[in-house]
């Protein structure tokens, strides 16, 4: 994101690249949001050649499970396979989960 900030900055809702980065990618255990995770895919994912399925568990009606896909551009760079290796990522909102510590005292 520091690298990119002309493609995030727009998106941040007044913070800057470094406050954002401080407050929602640098800590850990916190959800990583949709503009943190364009970032990855963006930095990380896509230029391995991998895409990824985002598996949208939000409890709306229905057997199927929503998914949001970021593929790959150019699938042929692969040296012509067929398939593409992807990363699934499931995403249920609002689910906050106990670190190990907490759950113990609780």
């Amino acid at each position: 994101m520091k690298t990119k900030a002309d493609l995030y900055q727009d998106f941040l809702l007044g913070e800057t690249i470094q406050q954002y980065c401080e407050r929602h990618i640098d800590p850990f255990q916190v959800e990583m949001d949709h503009i943190g995770l364009n970032a990855l895919i963006d930095a990380v994912i896509k230029p391995a050649g991998i895409s990824v399925d985002i598996l949208y568990l939000d409890r709306s009606e229905g057997e199927e499970v929503n998914t949001i896909n970021f593929p790959i551009e150019d699938p042929n760079r692969l040296n012509g396979f067929l398939a593409t290796p992807s990363i699934r990522l499931l995403y249920r909102p609002f689910v906050l989960y106990q670190s190990q510590v907490e759950a113990q005292d609780s």
